[in-house]
C-alpha cells in the first residue's frame, strides 16, 4: 500500500489484526493488577494508539500509529474521517483539539477530586459516582467527535473510560475494549443522543456498566 491509498486502510483486515485484541488482553490484565497504573493515558493516548496498532498499520505507513490527523505526514496531513453524518475535526485544527481536551480532561478530575476531598462537605459516593460518570460520558463522546486518529478511535475512547474509572480503582462489571458494545445495546444511538445534549442515556448506560 502506497502514501496516496492508505485511505482506504482497515486495520481489520491485515494479516495480524489478533495482535490488536493482543494487546488489549495484556493491557486489561495489566489495569485489573493495578487501576491505577494506566493514568497516563488520560493525559496522551499516542503511545497507546501506537502500542495497539503498530502490527497493522500500511508498511509504507508506520506513523499512522500513534500520530494524529493533520501531523506532517502524507497520509495524515490532510485526512479527514466521517462517522455516520458527522465528520471529525478537520486534520489542521486535530492537534489543537486534543491539547484543549486533555486540559479539559484533567481540570475535571482535579475539580471531583477537591470536592472528594472537601472536608466540610464530603461528597457521597452515590453523588461522586455520579458525577464521575458525566465526565466520562462527556469524555467519551467529546474524543469520538474529534476523531482524532485515521482508525482504531473507537478503541482508544473506550480506552479511556478503562483508565478514568482506573484513576479511581473502580473499573467496571461491564465494559469493552477490543469490540464495540454489542448492537442490542444501541452505544451508536446513545453517542448521537449525548453529542445533541441529551446526555442521561449513555451515563445512565455507563452507569449499569460500572455498577451493574
Amino acid at each position: 500500500m502506497q502514501h496516496e491509498d492508505c485511505n482506504s486502510w482497515d486495520y481489520e483486515t491485515h494479516p495480524q489484526v489478533a495482535a490488536v485484541a493482543d494487546w488489549c488482553r495484556l493491557f486489561l490484565e495489566q489495569l485489573r493488577q493495578d487501576p491505577s497504573c494506566k493514568v497516563p493515558v488520560l493525559q496522551d493516548t499516542r503511545p497507546f494508539h501506537a502500542g495497539m496498532f503498530q502490527a497493522v498499520v500500511p508498511k509504507a505507513c508506520p506513523y499512522i500509529a500513534g500520530n494524529y490527523r493533520g501531523s506532517a505526514y502524507p497520509c495524515l496531513q490532510k485526512c479527514t474521517v466521517t462517522f455516520g453524518p458527522h465528520q471529525g475535526t478537520y486534520p489542521v485544527g486535530v492537534d489543537g483539539a486534543m491539547a484543549l481536551f486533555h486540559k479539559d480532561l484533567e481540570d475535571a478530575f482535579g475539580e471531583l477530586d477537591a470536592a472528594r476531598g472537601d472536608t466540610l462537605k464530603p461528597l457521597a459516593p452515590a453523588v461522586f459516582m455520579v458525577r464521575l460518570v458525566q465526565i466520562l460520558a462527556a469524555t467519551l463522546t467529546r474524543f469520538l467527535t474529534i476523531h482524532p486518529y485515521m482508525n482504531g478511535n473507537g478503541h482508544i475512547g473506550r480506552l479511556l473510560v478503562w483508565c478514568g474509572l482506573g484513576r479511581y480503582g473502580r473499573l467496571p462489571l461491564k465494559w469493552w475494549l477490543n469490540n464495540k458494545p454489542p448492537a442490542t445495546f444501541n452505544y451508536g444511538h446513545l453517542l448521537s443522543q449525548h453529542r445533541s445534549g441529551n446526555r442521561k442515556p449513555l451515563e445512565s448506560f455507563l452507569l449499569k456498566c460500572i455498577v451493574g
